[in-house]
């Protein structure tokens, strides 16, 4: 399915005001589209010709076929339609992996910056792919980030690096966990003791809460790439975090050696710089280690015989090393994602490394509003915003704004003043954001308008129980996340497939 890409000025214009034409009305209930619970083919036939002109074949033109019967259409159906009509909107960034905007190797590459919502907290899972039993989705299986990276991976003939991934999953206490494209680690699994934590003192270099940390001389943390992955890739690459006290660490063989890395040494890697912004990473030969049961490849990292502390931040997965100016044509996808982060809890070092790469895929906000309010009124949200545009700017990095502060009447009643005027503040520097860095500029709400909260299954699209989210109203669920994707794939200038699942 191709999307239409040659817009008029009015019509890009209007896609990015959508929220002020007809979509706004039927999100309220009431409005032209909205009348005795149907809507006059003609009314959307003119809406649909303004804004997805073009002779390719679009979404909106294939759901007009499908729509277009005695003349009416049911307030659902017209819901999936103008919904559609705004993605087919969407006037895509110019290149999603262009020669500038490159990462700290000078690969092509995409980075996502989000919490929960984007590392897929609510979506379904059979675990079919995992190594654990207890999870809600996540990254790899069915949230929007696995759509996008399927659309990437197809686009660049499956030349694709899964890049920086975070080294913990989400989780809250007696909440099922999300997990990224490895399991849960195993923390020193042979004494069963717990040697390494997640790392909550952060000190604003890192994702919060994204890291793992021990002090114990000789303690290990084992990760474990979900079954079928581990066959896709050959190498692997450890982030780590440096500070001024930080000890060393090596990758262990399971038999009391270590793993060398992609040069041949064995040596530890040492943690302990006063440099914050530099390549914190070591590469490594997945085939190099120890195997389970399952012939799954272990990444044991073993802390050395100090008492200082060796913290984790992230692993990468590559099909093959990273070649300086893109020399074998791959993209590598970064997904600096973590649940419950908010961008003002971000120092400036977590945005550099996040937009040093061709396309910059903003998910953050609503954790910002909704926790901290007081600081967003304060403009500390605005700060941040103009940091990330100045870095974006400087780099030459593509932007999409994947706007998520929804507004969901049953919540949004009870939100204090500070509550309701921080989203406000977040939604107009979201905005902002895409429009002081040319970029794409993507409101979510607006584009799902009353499926967000329907009780009602409309067609496949919203394919909820109750609604587009899960029962805390706020995450998305499978549909949800599949609907949200097609507008950041749209974004991206490229195919979205309708049966992947």
């Amino acid at each position: 399915m191709k999307f239409v890409q040659k817009l008029t000025a009015t019509a890009a214009a209007l896609a990015l005001t959508f929220t002020a034409v007809p979509m706004a009305a039927s999100a309220g209930g009431k409005g032209d589209f909205d009348q005795n619970n149907k809507v006059d083919t003609n009314d959307v036939r003119r809406l649909m010709t303004t804004l997805a002109k073009g002779e390719e074949t679009s979404m909106t033109q294939q759901l007009w076929t499908d729509f277009d019967c005695d003349s009416k259409l049911s307030t659902s159906d017209a819901r999936l339609l103008l919904s559609a009509v705004m993605v087919d909107s969407l006037t895509p960034v110019t290149n999603y992996a262009k020669p500038t905007g490159q990462d700290w190797w000078g690969e092509n590459s995409i980075s996502v910056l989000g919490d929960s919502i984007s590392f897929g907290v609510g979506t379904s899972n059979d675990g079919t792919n995992s190594n654990v039993t207890q999870l809600t989705g996540g990254i790899p299986e069915r949230s929007y980030v696995s759509f996008v990276k399927k659309a990437v991976q197809k686009a660049n003939s499956g030349k694709m690096n899964y890049g920086f991934t975070s080294a913990y999953p989400t989780a809250w206490p007696g909440v099922a966990r999300s997990e990224e494209i490895h399991a849960w680690p195993d923390r020193t699994e042979e004494s069963g003791s717990v040697d390494w934590v997640c790392d909550n003192n952060d000190d604003g270099n890192r994702l919060t809460s994204i890291g793992m940390t021990s002090v114990i001389p000789w303690s290990t943390i084992t990760y474990r790439l979900r079954k079928d992955y581990y066959s896709k890739y050959s190498y692997f690459c450890v982030y780590y975090d440096a500070v001024d006290n930080g000890a060393s660490f090596c990758i262990a063989n399971g038999s009391g050696g270590e793993v060398a890395d992609v040069n041949g040494s064995k040596a530890y890697v040492s943690t302990k710089s006063d440099v914050r912004i530099t390549k914190r990473t070591a590469f490594y030969k997945l085939s190099d280690c120890p195997k389970d049961s399952n012939g799954i490849p272990k990444i044991i990292i073993c802390h050395d015989g100090t008492t200082n502390p060796v913290t984790i931040t992230g692993i990468g997965y590559y099909k093959t090393l990273p070649k300086a100016n893109n020399g074998d044509g791959y993209v590598t996808f970064n997904s600096f994602t973590r649940g419950g982060i908010s961008l003002i809890n971000l120092s400036d070092t977590v945005l550099d490394q996040a937009t040093s790469a061709d396309t910059f895929i903003m998910g953050l906000g609503f954790n910002d509003f909704n926790f901290n309010h007081v600081r967003v009124n304060n403009g500390e949200f605005k700060a941040k915003i103009d940091t990330l545009i100045r870095l974006c700017n400087e780099k030459g990095t593509n932007v999409i704004v994947n706007d998520y502060a929804i507004r969901n009447p049953e919540l949004y009643s009870g939100w204090t003043d500070s509550q309701k005027t921080a989203n406000a503040i977040v939604k107009s520097e979201l905005r902002r954001f895409a429009k002081e860095t040319g970029g794409v500029y993507i409101d979510q709400e607006a584009i799902w308008g009353d499926a967000l909260y329907d009780s009602v299954n409309d067609k496949n699209e919203i394919g909820a129980s109750s609604s587009m989210t899960k029962g805390d109203q706020i995450h998305p669920n499978h549909a949800g996340h599949k609907m949200m994707a097609k507008a950041v794939v749209a974004a991206l200038g490229l195919e979205f497939t309708e049966s992947w699942s």
